[in-house]
């Protein structure tokens, strides 16, 4: 990898790999319907929110972890979701990211105001389509 490379990958933001068209949800929302709805859009989790706010992270895991142990028939989101958050600042590099998603063992990472308030999505795919693009444009 050339020093150039190097410094290219250096500069790239959260704010340039976020997705901003994001599904979220509402803490009462029905697990049952969540998971329907995952399973439609093909995606692996949401995030939870209160008036736009993140408050909490649920995933297909999770709910197949719960289902596993326990009836969710009645659950809603706010049962199950995640609520140690790792969130990150528009700011925030590449290496931070990526850093944060080895060492907390997630494949998306919130993007937020310093009010909490739910900008955008990365996950991996995100990260790996924008260094695609540096490489394809370094050739």
């Amino acid at each position: 990898m050339t020093t150039n490379l190097v410094d290219v990958l250096k500069e790239i933001k959260a704010r340039d790999m976020m997705v901003t068209d994001i599904i979220s949800i509402p803490e009462n929302e029905r697990i049952r319907d969540i998971e329907l709805m995952l399973l439609k859009k093909g995606i692996g989790g949401v995030p939870v929110v209160r008036d736009g706010v993140i408050v909490g992270m649920l995933t297909q895991h999770d709910i197949s972890v719960a289902k596993t142990t326990m009836s969710i028939g009645g659950m809603v989101a706010g049962d199950l979701m995640s609520r140690d958050l790792a969130c990150v600042g528009e700011d925030a590099s590449l290496l931070e990211i990526l850093q944060m998603m080895r060492t907390r063992d997630i494949e998306r990472i919130p993007v937020v105001d310093d009010h909490k308030m739910l900008l955008g999505m990365i996950m991996h795919r995100n990260i790996l389509a924008k260094i695609l693009e540096i490489l394809e444009q370094t050739d």
